[in-house]
C-alpha cells in the first residue's frame, strides 16, 4: 500500500506540473484523443482479442493474459502503463504527459467496455486485417493530437534515446516482434504469429497513411519552353506556389526553366491539364512527397 501511495502521489505531481506547462486547453486535440482511443479500442477488443491475435504492444500482452487467465485487458493495460507513463513524463514532459495519460486511461476504459461483448468475425485473416486497420486508424488520429497510447511507444522512444543507431520505428518493430513471437509460443499456434505480423503491417501502413497520407501530396516537375506561362496559370487557378529551377538539357544542349510545384491529390489532374493545354508537348514528372508541412498543407505535431 505504501508503494501504491507513492506511485499515486508521483502521478499527481507529474500531472500538476504538466498542466501548469500547458499554455491553453487544446479542445480539438482532446477530441482527437477521444475519437482515436475509441476506434483503436474497438479494433483491439472486437477483432484481435476474440481471435487471440497478438499484434504487439501492451495490448498484445493483455490479450495473452486475457486468453490464458481471463484477466481483464483494460485493467492490465492501465496497470502496466502507469510506470511507463511516469517514465515517459520524466523523459518528455509537458503537454505530452497530460495527453498521453488521457489517451492511456481512455484506451483502457473503452477496451473494458468492449471486451467479451461480441465478435464480428471468426475468420482470422479478416480479424487481422480489420483489427490492424482500425487500431492503426485510431492510433494515427491519436498521434495527430500530439499524444501517444503510452506503453511500448515510451519504450521505443527510450530505446532510441540511448541506442540511437535504431530509430523509433525499428524499436517499435523489434518490441512488437518479441511480443508476437511470445504469443505464438504461449498459444502453441504459429499461425497466430503469422496473423499477428499481418496485423502489424496493416496497422503500421494505416498509421503512416493518417500521419503522412491524409494530406497526400505530389511533387510535380514540368519542363516546357512555355514554363513561365504555365506557372502563371497554375498560380492564378490553383493558388499554388511554383518554383523555377534553371536546368540544361545535356542532349539538346539547351538551357531551360524547369517548374517545381507541390499539390494535393485532387489537384494533380488539374495541374496536368493546365500544362497540356498550354503546351501539349510539355514533359511532366510526378513523385510522391513523403510529408509536406507549411502554408496550404497540414501542420503535423512533433
Amino acid at each position: 500500500m505504501t508503494f501504491l501511495k507513492k506511485v499515486i502521489e508521483k502521478i499527481k505531481r507529474c500531472v500538476i506540473i504538466s498542466m501548469i506547462s500547458v499554455k491553453k486547453f487544446d479542445f480539438k486535440g482532446y477530441l482527437y484523443i477521444l475519437a482515436g482511443t475509441f476506434i483503436c479500442s474497438f479494433g483491439i477488443a472486437v477483432f484481435y482479442a476474440p481471435s487471440g491475435i497478438v499484434a504487439g504492444g501492451v495490448s498484445g500482452i493483455a490479450i495473452i493474459l486475457y486468453k490464458l487467465y481471463s484477466f481483464p485487458m483494460g485493467l492490465f493495460m492501465l496497470l502496466i502503463n502507469i510506470p511507463l507513463f511516469i517514465l515517459g513524463l520524466k523523459l518528455f514532459g509537458g503537454s505530452f504527459g497530460v495527453k498521453t495519460l488521457v489517451g492511456t486511461v481512455l484506451i483502457s476504459f473503452f477496451i473494458s467496455i468492449f471486451e467479451g461483448r461480441f465478435s464480428l468475425t471468426d475468420n482470422m485473416f479478416l480479424a487481422s486485417l480489420f483489427g490492424g486497420a482500425l487500431s492503426g486508424f485510431g492510433l494515427g488520429i491519436l498521434f495527430l493530437s500530439g499524444a501517444t497510447s503510452g506503453g511500448t511507444d515510451v519504450l521505443a522512444k527510450l530505446g532510441n534515446k540511448y541506442f540511437s543507431f535504431l530509430d523509433i520505428g525499428k524499436w517499435l518493430f523489434l518490441i512488437d516482434f518479441i511480443i508476437i513471437f511470445t504469443g505464438g509460443i504461449v498459444f502453441k499456434n504459429y499461425e497466430l504469429m503469422l496473423f499477428g505480423i499481418i496485423a502489424v503491417f496493416v496497422n503500421t501502413y494505416t498509421i503512416d497513411f493518417i500521419l503522412a497520407g491524409a494530406d497526400f501530396a505530389k511533387v510535380v516537375y514540368i519542363i516546357s519552353p512555355k514554363s513561365e506561362e504555365i506557372a502563371g496559370v497554375v498560380i492564378n487557378r490553383l493558388k499554388r506556389g511554383v518554383t523555377g529551377i534553371y536546368a540544361k538539357g545535356l542532349y539538346t544542349k539547351n538551357d531551360t526553366l524547369m517548374l517545381m510545384c507541390i499539390v494535393k491529390r485532387l489537384e494533380v489532374t488539374r495541374l496536368k491539364q493546365i500544362a497540356k493545354e498550354i503546351d501539349p508537348n510539355s514533359f511532366i514528372i510526378l513523385t510522391q512527397a513523403r510529408e509536406v508541412a507549411g502554408e496550404g498543407f497540414k501542420k503535423y505535431p512533433e
